[in-house]
Protein backbone atom coordinates (compact mmCIF):
# COMPACT_ATOMS: atom_id res chain seq x y z
CA UNK A 1 0.00 0.00 0.00
CA UNK A 2 2.60 2.46 0.98
CA UNK A 3 4.32 1.86 -2.07
CA UNK A 4 1.91 2.23 -4.40
CA UNK A 5 1.16 5.69 -2.49
CA UNK A 6 4.28 6.81 -2.69
CA UNK A 7 4.60 6.23 -6.65
CA UNK A 8 1.51 9.08 -6.80
CA UNK A 9 -1.46 6.72 -7.06
CA UNK A 10 -4.56 7.97 -5.17
CA UNK A 11 -7.12 5.41 -4.16
CA UNK A 12 -10.67 6.37 -5.81
CA UNK A 13 -13.17 4.37 -4.26
CA UNK A 14 -15.63 5.20 -1.53
CA UNK A 15 -18.39 3.04 -1.93
CA UNK A 16 -19.02 1.48 1.12
CA UNK A 17 -20.46 -2.56 1.19
CA UNK A 18 -23.46 -3.51 3.31
CA UNK A 19 -21.29 -3.68 6.69
CA UNK A 20 -20.50 -0.14 6.07
CA UNK A 21 -16.70 -0.53 5.01
CA UNK A 22 -14.60 0.04 1.82
CA UNK A 23 -12.96 -3.42 0.90
CA UNK A 24 -12.43 -2.51 -2.65
CA UNK A 25 -9.24 -0.49 -3.73
CA UNK A 26 -9.32 1.29 -7.55
CA UNK A 27 -5.60 3.19 -7.49
CA UNK A 28 -5.02 5.69 -9.92
CA UNK A 29 -2.53 8.48 -11.08
CA UNK A 30 -4.55 11.07 -12.24
CA UNK A 31 -7.28 11.35 -10.15
CA UNK A 32 -9.08 14.03 -11.78
CA UNK A 33 -9.70 12.43 -15.04
CA UNK A 34 -11.50 9.65 -13.63
CA UNK A 35 -14.85 9.04 -11.90
CA UNK A 36 -15.63 6.28 -10.39
CA UNK A 37 -19.11 4.79 -10.98
CA UNK A 38 -21.61 2.35 -9.07
CA UNK A 39 -23.38 0.37 -12.57
CA UNK A 40 -27.11 0.52 -12.15
CA UNK A 41 -26.73 -3.44 -13.43
CA UNK A 42 -24.25 -5.92 -12.33
CA UNK A 43 -21.83 -6.59 -14.59
CA UNK A 44 -20.16 -10.23 -12.63
CA UNK A 45 -22.25 -12.27 -10.42
CA UNK A 46 -23.12 -10.10 -7.08
CA UNK A 47 -21.89 -9.85 -3.63
CA UNK A 48 -22.78 -8.26 -0.57
CA UNK A 49 -19.64 -7.89 -0.05
CA UNK A 50 -17.74 -6.17 -2.71
CA UNK A 51 -19.22 -3.24 -4.37
CA UNK A 52 -18.93 -3.62 -8.38
CA UNK A 53 -18.06 -0.69 -10.08
CA UNK A 54 -16.71 0.96 -13.15
CA UNK A 55 -13.71 3.49 -13.69
CA UNK A 56 -14.60 6.06 -16.37
CA UNK A 57 -11.42 7.91 -17.75
CA UNK A 58 -11.25 11.36 -19.45
CA UNK A 59 -8.78 10.64 -22.49
CA UNK A 60 -8.00 13.34 -24.74
CA UNK A 61 -5.38 12.56 -27.94
CA UNK A 62 -2.43 14.43 -27.81
CA UNK A 63 0.07 13.48 -30.16
CA UNK A 64 2.50 14.56 -28.36
CA UNK A 65 2.86 12.45 -26.33
CA UNK A 66 1.76 8.91 -28.03
CA UNK A 67 4.88 6.98 -27.53
CA UNK A 68 6.63 5.99 -30.98
CA UNK A 69 6.79 2.66 -29.87
CA UNK A 70 3.33 1.83 -30.83
CA UNK A 71 3.48 2.00 -34.67
CA UNK A 72 7.03 0.35 -34.29
CA UNK A 73 6.04 -2.72 -32.67
CA UNK A 74 3.67 -3.70 -35.51
CA UNK A 75 6.47 -4.15 -37.73
CA UNK A 76 8.19 -6.98 -35.22
CA UNK A 77 6.94 -11.05 -36.25
CA UNK A 78 7.36 -12.12 -32.98
CA UNK A 79 6.23 -15.91 -34.46
CA UNK A 80 10.08 -16.00 -35.56
CA UNK A 81 11.68 -14.58 -32.63
CA UNK A 82 14.13 -16.92 -30.64
CA UNK A 83 11.51 -16.49 -27.04
CA UNK A 84 14.44 -18.26 -25.10
CA UNK A 85 16.79 -15.56 -25.66
CA UNK A 86 14.20 -12.64 -25.05
CA UNK A 87 13.22 -14.05 -21.69
CA UNK A 88 16.71 -14.53 -20.58
CA UNK A 89 17.55 -10.79 -21.85
CA UNK A 90 14.93 -9.74 -19.77
CA UNK A 91 15.51 -11.66 -16.63
CA UNK A 92 18.79 -10.12 -16.82
CA UNK A 93 17.10 -6.71 -16.63
CA UNK A 94 17.51 -4.30 -12.69
CA UNK A 95 13.98 -3.82 -12.54
CA UNK A 96 14.52 -2.57 -9.41
CA UNK A 97 16.45 0.22 -10.57
CA UNK A 98 14.68 0.18 -13.66
CA UNK A 99 11.64 1.48 -11.90
CA UNK A 100 13.01 3.35 -9.07
CA UNK A 101 11.20 6.71 -9.58
CA UNK A 102 8.12 7.82 -7.14
CA UNK A 103 5.88 9.13 -10.21
CA UNK A 104 4.00 6.23 -11.74
CA UNK A 105 3.92 7.90 -15.58
CA UNK A 106 8.24 7.73 -15.38
CA UNK A 107 8.18 3.92 -14.56
CA UNK A 108 5.22 3.11 -17.16
CA UNK A 109 7.77 5.05 -19.34
CA UNK A 110 11.00 3.39 -18.26
CA UNK A 111 9.46 0.21 -18.62
CA UNK A 112 8.19 0.53 -21.86
CA UNK A 113 11.64 2.00 -23.11
CA UNK A 114 13.11 -1.02 -21.51
CA UNK A 115 10.98 -3.73 -23.13
CA UNK A 116 11.56 -2.09 -26.22
CA UNK A 117 14.99 -2.22 -26.73
CA UNK A 118 14.82 -6.06 -25.92
CA UNK A 119 12.30 -6.20 -28.80
CA UNK A 120 14.35 -3.91 -31.39
CA UNK A 121 17.47 -5.98 -30.63
CA UNK A 122 16.36 -9.87 -30.47
CA UNK A 123 12.70 -9.67 -32.36
CA UNK A 124 13.25 -9.94 -36.35
CA UNK A 125 11.38 -7.73 -38.44
CA UNK A 126 8.46 -8.69 -40.62
CA UNK A 127 9.09 -10.21 -43.83
CA UNK A 128 6.68 -7.57 -46.04
CA UNK A 129 5.75 -9.10 -49.61
CA UNK A 130 4.60 -6.19 -52.12
CA UNK A 131 2.93 -7.07 -55.02
CA UNK A 132 3.85 -4.86 -57.90
CA UNK A 133 1.15 -6.04 -60.23
CA UNK A 134 -1.88 -5.44 -58.05
CA UNK A 135 -3.07 -2.24 -58.96
CA UNK A 136 -5.80 0.22 -58.18
CA UNK A 137 -9.95 -1.28 -58.97
CA UNK A 138 -10.51 1.22 -61.41
CA UNK A 139 -6.76 0.73 -63.17
CA UNK A 140 -7.18 0.24 -67.35
CA UNK A 141 -5.50 -0.61 -70.49
CA UNK A 142 -5.65 3.14 -71.16
CA UNK A 143 -4.58 4.41 -67.97
CA UNK A 144 -1.45 1.90 -67.71
CA UNK A 145 -1.23 3.51 -71.26
CA UNK A 146 -1.18 7.13 -70.92
CA UNK A 147 1.11 6.15 -67.56
CA UNK A 148 3.86 4.25 -69.94
CA UNK A 149 3.89 7.67 -71.94
CA UNK A 150 4.54 10.11 -69.42
CA UNK A 151 7.47 8.36 -67.69
CA UNK A 152 9.03 7.96 -71.20
CA UNK A 153 8.21 12.07 -71.49
CA UNK A 154 9.81 12.38 -68.17
CA UNK A 155 12.94 11.03 -68.64
CA UNK A 156 13.23 12.67 -72.03
CA UNK A 157 12.75 15.86 -69.71
CA UNK A 158 15.66 14.30 -67.65
CA UNK A 159 18.22 14.13 -69.68
CA UNK A 160 17.25 17.19 -71.89
CA UNK A 161 15.74 20.12 -70.09
CA UNK A 162 14.19 21.40 -72.72
CA UNK A 163 10.88 23.64 -72.37
CA UNK A 164 9.26 22.13 -75.25
CA UNK A 165 9.94 18.20 -73.27
CA UNK A 166 8.58 20.47 -70.08
CA UNK A 167 5.05 21.57 -71.38
CA UNK A 168 4.47 18.36 -72.80
CA UNK A 169 4.99 16.46 -69.55
CA UNK A 170 2.75 19.29 -67.71
CA UNK A 171 -0.34 18.31 -70.98
CA UNK A 172 0.66 14.84 -70.05
CA UNK A 173 0.39 14.63 -66.61
CA UNK A 174 -2.50 16.87 -66.82
CA UNK A 175 -4.39 14.25 -68.81
CA UNK A 176 -2.80 11.18 -66.92
CA UNK A 177 -4.69 13.14 -63.72
CA UNK A 178 -8.01 13.86 -65.31
CA UNK A 179 -8.62 10.25 -66.78
CA UNK A 180 -7.29 8.61 -63.05
CA UNK A 181 -10.06 10.81 -61.52
CA UNK A 182 -12.62 10.27 -64.16
CA UNK A 183 -12.39 6.28 -63.92
CA UNK A 184 -12.13 6.56 -60.29
CA UNK A 185 -15.64 8.23 -60.16
CA UNK A 186 -16.92 5.74 -62.35
CA UNK A 187 -15.59 3.22 -60.18
CA UNK A 188 -17.23 4.31 -57.00
CA UNK A 189 -20.23 6.11 -58.53
CA UNK A 190 -21.12 4.36 -61.54
CA UNK A 191 -22.65 5.77 -64.25
CA UNK A 192 -23.96 8.40 -62.40
CA UNK A 193 -20.35 9.98 -62.45
CA UNK A 194 -21.24 12.14 -65.75
CA UNK A 195 -24.10 13.55 -63.65
CA UNK A 196 -21.78 14.35 -61.04
CA UNK A 197 -19.03 16.17 -62.85
CA UNK A 198 -21.60 18.47 -64.28
CA UNK A 199 -22.83 19.34 -61.01
CA UNK A 200 -19.55 19.95 -59.67
CA UNK A 201 -18.61 22.49 -62.23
Amino acid sequence: MESLLTSGMQQVCNLSNARGNILDLAFVNDADRVDLIEPPSAILKPDRHHKQFVLKVDLHHNPDQVSQHSADVADFDFNRCDHVAVTDALNQIDWDNVLNSEDANTQASQFYSVVFDVIQQLVPRKRIARDRSIKQPWWNAELRHKRNILRKARKRLFRSKSPEDNVCVERLETEYELLNETLYLAKVFGKNVKTLLKTAN
